[in-house]
């Protein structure tokens, strides 16, 4: 049975190249020339453009510079509207993908940052290890292409310490620490692991045999054994043919992704919010990946409306649906062999979550780690991919181990967001073993980090022999697991994506750009991946069930839902203990305002407004999860300020001169003068009773 399933995958993806081929395609056609040669300056002129390919007419003889793989003439007219600024002869043309004569080769490159290194990789000890993979595709080659990578290293080492690179398990480098200095620059050619089979990782691993002194035990607790591999470290690569997989389409997810949508009706609205928060939830970087545009020449554009198949790949451009986006969300690994996806019939509904998620299923396989000292392994996951925040969250670590000996001694450190909090001693022999441990609740995140370190330390006299190394398997099937969910979790800005599960609703002043673009960059930036998410007016909410809602309203409309903040007219924000006025708003001031709370019901709502000219996502997203804490964030002039709003700061309304206002501008003044009173009155009746 597994045979035949395999053979009906393989058959189906030679079935789905054979039809891509005879696909019509719309493409874009520049200048000619006899030769290709002449086609130089035009591809250069080009060459942040996607899907440059060759065209030759046999019957002419004439070489063409085509721009695009487009399924339908609309948006070539949009790409060529765009270039005929630079050329006013250039036109669209029907043609094939047969007739693609010669893919024109695009170089690019990956920084670490791009792959969820937010900081430099630091690796400590007489061995020190650090392994990068870099996401790859049958699409790329290593022609042309190099590894740069920017290290620093402790400048007490001595002549004889070195380093090494092995990329895909073939030493590429290795140099003495003389020949580099402190701050080294490593370039290394790729171009002869052109005949070599790469896999779905291009697996990079830097070695440094460090010493300062002749006695590396004497070296080892100094601190002074370490190396710094910096996160603008990059990846030069090629890519030489045309996407040919859904999967290949999403892996390299350091590019930029153009969200088009032909008509601003609710279910394209609504799918464009979904695919936002899919694509953000895949990304490894914290700055935006999206774009919002009838088209983008140099980024990968995806076009939503209503089509045939619910899923369709052409070049750098996809095809897709509502229903394509639901199925994306819920049903991605299936499809990824494949250009193209047709859906007779899905239940898009809420399933049960799992009590237990692998680490597999996190997407991590199995993880070996050589060497002496700390070994690391890091382990990202957010409380979204476990289902909310936990009640209590476990983990169970499945992992093998060579055996250590007597004289040596072996410690297993866990660490959760970099604070340690289990520690093992691992003793005697090797084998398949598996620990349980609790992670605590006051070490959680909404998006954490979990550190597994086998450190193996030597104890044989001066340490002048030979050196056995630590070989270290930590296995796919270690999972995590949990005891129920909080209702009520702590609910802050950064926070919010793992507290707003199940049933979505969403509420816009408006289906215009101006109002679903904001939300979208929201979820896009915090990862927020939700299958079921309605687009509902104001006055249908009530006729719905749902687990938690987001606005965007205008000013004047967000009174309604009885935020923390209203901003219409003006809005004074204050210390309640030292009366101090920390900022004074008006309806005049370009301001955007976040919010999050849960109402009456205990229902939690996220609420986002913006005066004109005030938007911190026209240009870029200046969102940053890490320095948003708060249930209040207020955007102006370029930068958010987040706040607690409730026990330690108030909201005042000058032009509310009622008693609330009063009480919560002047309460601590109003409460000296009532206790002074209350003495004096208490002091009067003592002295009329006493005579004292």
């Amino acid at each position: 049975e597994t045979y035949c399933i395999i053979l009906l995958i393989l058959f189906s993806v030679f079935a789905d190249a054979a039809e891509l081929k005879e696909k019509t395609i719309y493409t874009i056609q520049t200048n000619s020339a006899s030769s290709m040669q002449d086609l130089d300056e035009t591809i250069l002129q080009l060459s942040n453009y996607k899907d440059l390919w060759i065209h030759y007419e046999k019957i002419q003889k004439q070489y063409s510079v085509m721009i695009g793989v487009f399924k339908q003439e609309r948006e070539a007219q949009y790409l060529l509207n765009s270039l005929k600024q630079t050329i006013p002869s250039w036109k669209i043309v029907r043609s094939s993908f047969a007739d693609i004569y010669y893919w024109v080769p695009k170089t690019e490159r990956v920084k670490l940052s791009d792959i969820g290194y937010s900081d430099p990789i630091h690796s400590q000890g007489f061995q020190s290890y650090a392994s990068v993979q870099f996401p790859w595709t049958d699409s790329m080659t290593t022609k042309n292409g190099k590894l740069k990578l920017f290290l620093k290293i402790s400048p007490l080492l001595n002549e004889r310490s070195s380093i090494k690179v092995m990329v895909e398990k073939i030493p590429y480098y290795n140099k003495r620490i003389r020949q580099l200095g402190n701050d080294p620059v490593i370039e290394i050619q790729l171009d002869r692991l052109e005949e070599h089979t790469i896999g779905e990782k291009l697996d990079v691993e830097i070695y440094g045999y460090f010493s300062i002194t002749d006695d590396r035990c004497a070296d080892e607790p100094s601190g002074n054994l370490w190396m710094v591999i910096e996160k603008d470290s990059y990846l030069q690569y090629t890519v030489n043919s045309s996407i040919q997989s859904l999967k290949d389409y999403f892996k390299t997810i350091h590019e930029t992704y153009n969200i088009s949508i032909k008509e601003n009706e609710t279910n394209f609205v609504e799918a464009s919010i979904k695919l936002a928060g899919f694509l953000g939830s895949i990304s490894q970087t914290k700055s935006t990946r999206l774009k919002f545009s009838k088209i983008s020449g140099p980024s990968k554009n995806i076009f939503i409306g209503s089509q045939p198949k619910d899923i369709e790949l052409f070049g750098s451009n996809l095809y897709v649906t509502p229903a394509g986006i639901d199925f994306l969300i819920n049903k991605f690994s299936p499809l990824l062999p494949f250009s193209s996806v047709s859906i007779d019939s899905y239940n898009n509904s809420l399933s049960e979550l799992p009590n237990e998620i692998s680490f597999e299923d996190l997407g991590y396989e199995n993880r070996v780690m050589i060497g002496i000292g700390d070994l690391t392994a890091s382990y990202p996951f957010s409380l979204q991919e476990i289902g909310g925040w936990p009640k209590h969250l476990f983990c169970t670590l499945v992992y093998n181990h060579t055996p250590i000996h007597e004289e040596e001694r072996s410690f297993l450190k866990i660490k959760m967001n970099k604070t340690l909090f289990e520690t093992k001693e691992v003793t005697a022999q090797g084998g398949q073993k598996s620990i349980s441990f609790e992670i605590p609740e006051r070490y959680l995140q909404p998006k954490n980090t979990l550190e597994v370190i086998f450190s193996y330390y030597l104890n044989r006299g001066d340490c002048k022999g030979s050196l056995p190394q630590m070989e270290v398997s930590i296995f796919k099937d270690s999972f995590l697991s949990t005891k129920g969910f909080r209702k009520n979790a702590p609910l802050s800005i950064g926070s919010y994506p793992s507290v707003f599960l199940g049933r979505g609703a969403i509420i816009l002043s408006d289906n215009t750009p101006k109002f679903y673009i904001p939300i979208a960059r929201l979820v896009e930036m915090l990862g927020q991946l939700q299958g079921v998410l309605k687009l509902l007016r104001l006055e249908d909410l009530d006729k719905q069930q749902y687990d938690y809602a987001m606005f965007h309203m205008s000013p004047d409309k967000i009174h309604q839902l009885n935020p923390m903040v209203d901003m219409e007219p003006s809005f004074e924000i204050i210390n309640p203990f030292s009366q101090k006025s920390l900022l004074k708003l008006s309806s005049d001031d370009s301001v955007a305002v976040l919010q999050v709370f849960y109402n009456k019901a205990g229902t939690p709502i996220l609420i986002y407004s913006e005066n004109d000219n005030a938007s911190p996502f026209k240009d870029k997203n200046l969102l940053s999860q890490q320095s948003l804490n708060g249930n209040v964030a207020i955007y102006k002039d370029n930068t958010w300020y987040p706040m607690e709003i409730g026990q330690k700061l108030r909201v005042v309304y000058p032009h509310q001169t009622d008693f609330e206002y009063y009480w919560v501008r002047y309460r601590l003044i109003i409460c000296v003068l009532v206790g002074t009173l209350l003495i004096v009155f208490l002091f009067f009746i003592y002295h009329r009773l006493t005579g004292n």
